[in-house]
């Protein structure tokens, strides 16, 4: 009666009957956590996969005993799902680990990767930077245990995955020069990426000039039989920039003289520059040319570009890492 009623969509009926059922019979628990599923009801959620997972045990151990059908022997992955999600949704992280652990990736993987596909949505939505830190290491351990079993899921499952995966190997180096250099290398059909360099570049103009000037040259040379002359310009004035910023004002001057070649209204931001750099300033107190043409990009409305090829997880992943790093 419990499964038509839920069947139907008569979600407080169907709850009345499974709790009838609830005290002699697995399919019932089960029924339940359907139930709460369905409601988007997270406490009850919480208790019932609980209860069912409890009981599940219980009842395997006395298979032997049981001379009745009982179809929810064989949903322990759904019911550890709806315990992790319920988990997530009421912040109560505790035991998640033992939960993810206690999967059988090879069997149900249709819903490891419903709760995978769930998790990353809730990654995407959070604000709070240590429930991210949390949720990451859920999606983590989801994503190498579904690449481990990957035989077990359907290629565009897998496809899709090691598409994320990419992200994870950078993230594990903790480097944002490597990050970078993926999302550069994603946006390489992208004509202008002026906007892209210059809306992140702050989030590494102070940190390691060798490894930015490696990355920038590294960009150039993949972009440049696609870059407009503006978009090499800018490269150009960028790693004059971190020349300066150096002390190799020779070097600079060359690399600064050639982005205004290519785009003479590059000319007023390196002009004064110039002339700071012949009464031999400080390099640290040098401003970077890069900061006054963000500046006025910024004011025109000319930093913009396209997001379209990143779906909302990459994205989510981008804001995280970079939002890391600037909080580090």
């Amino acid at each position: 009666m419990g499964i038509e009623l839920m069947n139907k969509g008569y979600w407080e009926e169907a709850e009345r009957w499974f709790k009838i059922g609830s005290k002699w019979n697995l399919d019932a628990y089960y029924g339940l956590m359907n139930v709460y599923y369905n409601k988007r009801d997270w406490e009850n959620l919480k208790s019932a996969s609980s209860d069912f997972l409890k009981y599940l045990n219980v009842f395997e151990s006395r298979r032997g005993e049981i001379t009745w059908s009982m179809q929810s022997l064989f949903k322990k992955n759904e019911g550890l799902a709806f315990l992790v999600m319920s988990k997530i949704k009421t912040k109560d992280f505790g035991d998640i680990e033992n939960a993810l652990n206690d999967f059988d990736y090879t069997k149900n993987n249709e819903k490891i990767v419903m709760l995978y596909n769930f998790v990353f949505d809730e990654f995407s939505k959070e604000d709070n930077y240590n429930v991210k830190e949390d949720l990451i290491k859920i999606i983590k351990t989801l994503h190498v245990e579904i690449l481990k079993n990957k035989e077990h899921y359907d290629k565009t499952t897998i496809d899709n995955i090691n598409k994320y995966n990419l992200i994870f190997e950078k993230l594990e180096n903790k480097n944002p020069y490597i990050f970078l250099e993926y999302f550069t290398e994603r946006l390489e059909k992208e004509k202008n990426i002026v906007g892209f360099l210059l809306t992140f570049i702050d989030n590494l103009f102070e940190g390691d000039f060798e490894q930015l000037l490696e990355l920038l040259l590294k960009i150039r040379r993949l972009r440049r039989n696609i870059s407009s002359d503006k978009e090499k310009a800018v490269i150009e004035l960028l790693i004059a920039d971190i020349l300066t910023k150096t002390g190799r004002f020779n070097e600079a001057k060359i690399r600064y003289k050639k982005a205004v070649n290519l785009e003479k209204s590059l000319a007023k931001f390196v002009q004064v520059l110039i002339e700071d750099i012949l009464t031999h300033m400080d390099p640290k107190e040098l401003i970077p040319a890069y900061v006054e043409l963000k500046e006025e990009m910024s004011r025109k409305n000319e930093l913009f570009f396209s997001l379209d090829i990143f779906d909302h997880k990459e994205l989510s992943l981008f804001d995280f890492y970079f939002g890391k790093c600037s909080r580090n």
